[in-house]
């Protein structure tokens, strides 16, 4: 369970307050029909929209009457040689409270989507995805493929906006030993994105990205 209060009124919004409940089933199976491993979690909060109830932030959007719950699994398939694969699915649904007297803009010119909207239709989210390791049989060297795929209902909150938003990304990863106990990871992705622009808030139906990360794990 978490509780979160607001002490000041820095926005001039109002302070909130949230509570939200949570409970997380772990198998030692992918849904006991296959090698591997699985977790099974249940969310449920008041006063917080679904996409901040893996936070302990209330966010200026969310109002006291606002109600939420989320749905997730996640895992890792151990039947493929030289593979490791994570399967996730997503489900969220936010009830807002309509009569509520909300933030409903907020500016935002450095993103390519520009100023955000929010309104106070009932929000639904599906996402599902997986993500591949491909050991290529070299001491430091591994390839990364990603597939992602979303559907929402009432974006943001707007009526309306509604549809599906698509991510294929692909490259390699390669493990740098620096130090002992630490392990860097350094990796390059082409990715590319599309769907619905309501959805995606891309300027195109689609597009190719390149991008590069570097992780540290110790």
């Amino acid at each position: 369970m978490t509780y979160v209060k607001e002490i000041d009124d820095p926005l001039g919004t109002g302070k909130q307050k949230a509570i939200s409940f949570s409970a997380k089933y772990s198998m030692p199976s992918f849904w006991g029909v296959a090698k591997g491993q699985s977790t099974v979690k249940l969310q449920y909060g008041k006063g917080v929209i679904a996409p901040y109830l893996n936070t302990s932030r209330i966010t200026v959007l969310s109002e006291e009457g606002d109600s939420s719950m989320r749905f997730s699994t996640d895992g890792n398939l151990t039947l493929f040689d030289d593979f490791a694969v994570s399967p996730a699915f997503i489900y969220e649904y936010t009830k807002r409270e309509k009569t509520a007297d909300r933030t409903t803009f907020i500016p935002d010119t450095g993103y390519s989507g520009g100023d955000m909207t929010y309104g106070s239709a009932n929000e639904t989210g599906i996402f599902t995805g997986v993500n591949v390791k491909q050991n290529i049989h070299h001491q430091n060297l591994s390839m990364l493929y990603e597939v992602m795929v979303n559907n929402t209902i009432n974006k943001n909150g707007v009526e309306g906006p509604s549809g599906v938003g698509y991510k294929i990304a692909a490259g390699p990863a390669l493990q740098l030993d620096v130090l002992p106990y630490v392990a860097p990871i350094l990796s390059l992705t082409v990715t590319y994105a599309g769907g619905d622009k309501e959805v995606t808030l891309l300027p195109e139906d689609s597009e190719w990205r390149v991008g590069y990360r570097m992780e540290v794990w110790f």
